[in-house]
């Protein structure tokens, strides 16, 4: 049987998650998976790897790999996704709440920038926090970060996996969290009057398909009233917080 080469998708982090992640690591048989360096912890069942570079196409692997291989890309959406949770190291990382503070120019208006309003508030109440995502499409929150580390998605991911609450909008670290099998609590738009889950329902069934994501959303009341999601963190996991 032919080694099978999983080409790469060109969808952003959040495409990625939900079109190739749960398909390439499906696939029976000899594989070898395209991807970025330090996205290993996605693909853990790969025989072997080829690191793709900025601007990359399928032709330029094809070239470089030559014939010999059945050629698959692994995209669409996976209705009948297997349980799967990302393996990284131990990082060590403990935090009440995990942050995933997005800003990126595409979709703009799913970006916040009071991430330090909320967690100065939380911090003064001994909470901890840890601000989860990549640096380059993140803020800079003033707090303990995955680009701290090495490898920011593996810190990540950690993180997800060791905290108590993870917070964000509705974002590729979202998914990701559904993807680790912990609850995320989503954010509503900063005006307060339109949650930015209205329009994406359809992500979430596809979420709902994996067994290990079967644990919904939690929507928080908008956070122009900070103190109010302060209350209802607080209120929903006190036994986790200090006073």
């Amino acid at each position: 049987m032919d080694k099978i080469v999983c080409l790469p998708v060109t969808y952003e982090f959040g495409g990625e998650l939900l079109k190739n992640v749960y398909h390439v690591n499906g696939i029976e048989g000899y594989k070898i998976v395209c991807h970025e360096k330090g996205k290993e912890c996605l693909y853990p069942n790969a025989d072997e790897r080829f690191y793709i570079e900025k601007g990359m196409s399928d032709d330029d692997i094809k070239s470089k790999l030559g014939n010999g291989y059945k050629y698959i890309k692994a995209e669409g959406h996976c209705r009948k996704a297997m349980p799967f949770i990302p393996e990284v190291k131990n990082y060590g990382i403990r935090a009440d709440v995990v942050i995933f503070p997005r800003k990126k120019q595409n979709n703009a208006q799913m970006n916040w920038d009071k991430w330090d309003i909320f967690i100065n508030m939380l911090q003064t109440r001994g909470v901890t926090v840890f601000a989860a995502g990549h640096p380059d499409y993140s803020f800079h929150p003033k707090c303990a970060s995955a680009w701290d580390y090495d490898n920011p998605l593996e810190a990540t991911i950690y993180s997800i996996i060791n905290s108590t609450i993870r917070v964000g909008l509705i974002t590729a670290l979202s998914i990701l969290s559904l993807m680790c099998g912990k609850e995320p609590w989503i954010l509503t738009a900063p005006n307060g009057n339109k949650c930015l889950a209205a329009n994406i329902g359809v992500n979430i069934g596809y979420l709902r398909w994996a067994d290990h994501a079967k644990v919904g959303w939690k929507f928080l009341p908008h956070l122009d009233n900070i103190n109010h999601a302060i209350f209802e963190i607080r209120r929903n996991h006190y036994e986790s917080f200090q006073s």
